[in-house]
């Protein structure tokens, strides 16, 4: 509960403080030190690195995570990212993953990924054959043609080698790149460069199994993959770097924007008790501006707190978001021959940083709140849902498996539940009292009844009663409305919670430049980044002491 003669959030940051420390001193509970991170990763990595026969070994890893992972919401946790809900929520999003990889899926199998190799040097008559075959034959005919185009790059890379060639075979253009489907490798440093990129790729963007709502990829690059040749046309590849730059530039104003509306959020949400954790009933009143005119009237400022709960989550994500691309690809621009050199994957490439969010919203809206939530909302966790989703389903008597309507609705139960679970589990894992079942995971549980339901109304109720034809804007019009009012009904109970959590007292800009113009409380400074995130816990054993992450 929160201290009503506080008059600053800052006071309530420390209170929580000095509570967490003395509740940790007294073994309430315990912090969370690096090498429980580690342990994590490595009893993920080992099962996939090391090539097995048969899945026993993965099996008997994800058992040793899923005894881990129950042991961490039990007994460890931390103060920093929403006083501990990164804790429970990056924990049961990794049991999940393992799950993915290492039941739901055999990934040293199945999985391929695109990768970038050396072709040989191109010939002229290489060209003149391949593009005159290609101008001639039928689409069966070109995969063959491909072929021999490929074992003549391959006779030319050797003849290279040894200095001897013919007139024909004359070289008109250098060894270039080329991508390519890699299985599961043999070499050391490459299974090591692959398995980590299995751990981390959560979308799959340079995957055989990525994920259906991403952008298709390049002409160019299905062209290489399909048939083994590089770009021939310069132009081409001048085409894909200004491509990359673009989608760097697009990253880094995506940064700037959610870097300034987060800190504008954070200013409009601390004029507010109620993100303070505050949620008494009836709710504290508001500070002054922009809540004073919505005092008299609950209904609408219990709608501006919903609304502003879910901008903040919004620019929340597409900040963390924006980092990927702005790291990874601005580094392989920067360095390319150093980013070659640590792997074979295409960083310079633009298709494999995919918006996190799916396409515009109105296009979203064809498909009412499954289109919000399955094509425009993030999609950082679906494959993972996804792949619960189907091994559940698989799990069922044959004659249900087969019927449509059964698979969709267990399947969108099962997404929304799952989704709801790792919410509840950050939640659960913070250190204030908070209500993890009755609200984190109702609000994602009820999505899916939402969706059901609008989508039997749509496809078996709608076009029985009404004599036309909806056009599309009455459709999106419906469909916008419709999700409106169910995120508005469904909402209260996650945002009430994620405020009684304290999720809205971290600081989510390092330097706020409303606190270096005077706005808002201006006590701590403009920097926000206060206090240590990591520090050194002396345990009773040596399991129990280490580097402990704050």
């Amino acid at each position: 509960m929160v201290d009503t003669t506080v008059n600053s959030y800052h006071d309530i940051v420390r209170q929580r403080t000095e509570q967490f420390e003395a509740a940790l001193q007294r073994g309430e509970f315990q912090p969370l030190l690096l090498q429980h991170v580690l342990i994590n990763f490595f009893l993920l990595f080992l099962p996939l690195f090391i090539p097995h026969r048969n899945r026993v070994p993965g099996y008997i890893c994800f058992l040793l995570l899923l005894s881990g992972g129950f042991y961490t919401f039990a007994r460890i946790r931390a103060l920093n990212v929403g006083n501990g809900y990164s804790v429970g929520l990056v924990t049961s999003w990794w049991l999940i993953w393992s799950a993915t990889v290492l039941v739901f899926n055999d990934a040293q199998k199945d999985f391929k990924r695109i990768e970038r190799t050396t072709a040989a040097p191109v010939t002229a008559q290489d060209e003149t054959e391949y593009s005159q075959a290609n101008d001639a034959l039928s689409n069966k005919d070109k995969e063959a043609t491909s072929n021999g185009s490929t074992r003549r790059y391959r006779q030319a890379a050797a003849q290279a080698k040894t200095g001897v060639t013919s007139p024909e075979s004359k070289v008109v253009s250098p060894e270039r790149e080329v991508l390519r489907w890699q299985p599961f490798p043999d070499a050391f440093l490459h299974r090591c460069d692959w398995v980590i990129n299995v751990i981390f790729s959560y979308r799959g963007a340079e995957w055989n199994w990525r994920m259906q709502n991403l952008p298709p990829l390049p002409k160019s690059v299905r062209k290489q993959l399909d048939e083994g040749v590089p770009v021939s046309d310069e132009s081409d590849e001048e085409t894909m770097i200004q491509a990359s730059r673009n989608c760097l530039k697009r990253a880094l104003f995506t940064l700037l924007w959610s870097y300034i509306s987060l800190d504008i959020i954070k200013f409009i949400m601390m004029r507010d008790r109620y993100f303070w954790g505050d949620i008494s009933n009836p709710p504290p009143p508001p500070f002054p501006f922009p809540f004073s005119f919505l005092a008299g009237s609950p209904l609408l400022l219990r709608i501006s707190r919903l609304v502003l709960s879910g901008l903040g989550i919004f620019a929340a994500i597409k900040y963390v978001t924006s980092l990927n691309p702005i790291i990874f690809l601005g580094l392989s621009l920067a360095f390319p021959r150093f980013t070659k050199s640590l792997t074979k994957i295409p960083l310079d490439a633009a298709w494999l940083y995919p918006d996190a969010f799916g396409p515009a919203f109105p296009k979203a809206l064809d498909q009412g709140l499954g289109g919000c939530w399955g094509t425009w909302w993030h999609q950082i966790f679906r494959f993972g849902f996804s792949s619960t989703a189907r091994w559940l389903t698989s799990c069922l008597p044959e004659k249900l498996r087969h019927q449509a309507i059964t698979r969709r609705i267990i399947h969108v139960l099962v997404v929304f539940s799952v989704s709801g679970l790792i919410h509840t589990a950050g939640s659960y894992c913070q250190f204030e009292s908070t209500s993890p079942f009755s609200g984190s995971f109702l609000f994602f549980f009820l999505q899916g009844p939402g969706v059901m339901a609008q989508y039997f109304i749509a496809k078996l109720v709608l076009p029985k009663v009404l004599p036309f034809k909806p056009p599309m804007w009455l459709r999106r019009a419906t469909n916008f409305a419709f999700i409106t009012v169910w995120l508005l009904i469904t909402g209260g109970p996650i945002a009430d919670d994620f405020s009684k959590g304290g999720l809205w007292l971290i600081e989510p800009v390092p330097v706020s430049p409303l606190r270096a113009l005077g706005f808002g409380d201006t006590s701590q400074g403009w920097y926000s980044l206060c206090g240590p995130w990591f520090g050194w816990w002396s345990g009773e054993t040596w399991w129990q002491s280490g580097i402990r992450i704050i």
